[in-house]
């Protein structure tokens, strides 16, 4: 079978195939007037990857757990079999409630998709746990840009996943940590890593209870960052000292363009004295302490 490239429709992945299976729509069960090719079927004509992973294993694994898998996974294992190379950018498992068990299904699977570029764990229930078992595989991917992991429980231990893999994933440009219970530890420990990535653009952390020590650091690996365009602070708390670094700062941050503000403590003074100096600036503010 030729390469795939996959296009997600509702609940189903379209498949086009150079090979015998061409317009060919794989589905988790749901009706369709295309013809439906099962996995095993698909499993079986595709010869084996000897760059990767055992199809044969693979396969043993789908049949044997399929039952227990949310329906996104299960189309990301069909993804697999229906052809030898995947042309896969982006993984969105968002509001995915996912247990120890689908974790490892993930696991199992992650490194098949080598071209991916975006992944999206939204509220998905993971923990720092989750995420240090997941780390050897994320590292693999070394196309990665995106990250979402907001609403979940990382809390400080998850800062510490985040750096070990940023160590090896340093392409990221997106990284979304909304929610996630960092804390000034967490936050310290992710700034270790995301010091690598040179090409960071987007850097959320809205509600994370960062206080001083964080917030003071992650300004410090930030500051001379010629590629950060939105910051987001929303909801963590800025002493009067860290504001005032921020307001030093922002002058060397070139092409920052959005800053996220809102119930940091922060004074409608220190708003005006901002926009004021960076009239280009969006800054989303509110003056509620959190």
């Amino acid at each position: 079978m030729g390469n795939c490239t996959y296009k997600k429709k509702k609940n189903s992945i379209s498949c086009i195939n150079s090979g015998k299976y061409s317009s060919t729509i794989i589905t988790a069960g749901l009706p369709t007037n295309e013809k439906i090719i099962s996995v095993f079927d698909l499993a079986a004509c595709a010869p084996s990857n000897t760059q990767g992973p055992n199809r044969k294993l693979l396969l043993d694994f789908f049949a044997s757990s399929r039952h227990q898998m949310p329906n996104k996974i299960k189309l990301l294992f069909e993804a697999i079999f229906a052809c030898e190379e995947l042309n896969v950018t982006e993984i969105d498992l968002s509001f995915t409630p996912l247990d120890v068990n689908n974790v490892y299904q993930l696991i199992a699977i992650l490194e098949y998709f080598r071209c991916l570029e975006e992944i999206n764990l939204k509220d998905t229930g993971l923990s720092s746990k989750d995420l240090y078992r997941l780390q050897s595989k994320l590292e693999k991917l070394k196309p990665l840009q995106k990250i979402t992991l907001s609403y979940n429980s990382l809390e400080a231990e998850g800062g510490c996943q985040l750096e070990r893999l940023f160590q090896h994933i340093v392409n990221v440009k997106y990284i979304d940590l909304s929610r996630d219970n960092l804390g000034d530890i967490g936050a310290i420990n992710l700034c270790r890593g995301i010091v690598r990535l040179k090409n960071l653009e987007v850097l959320i952390l809205d509600n994370n209870e960062i206080g001083e020590l964080g917030i003071i650091e992650i300004l410090n690996t930030i500051k001379k960052s010629q590629t950060l365009r939105h910051l987001g602070l929303n909801n963590n708390y800025i002493t009067p000292k860290a504001g005032a670094m921020l307001l030093n700062i922002i002058s060397s941050l070139s092409n920052l363009k959005v800053l996220g503000l809102k119930n940091t403590g922060l004074s409608f003074k220190h708003y005006f004295m901002i926009t004021g100096k960076f009239d280009y600036l969006k800054v989303e503010f509110s003056s509620t302490k959190v």
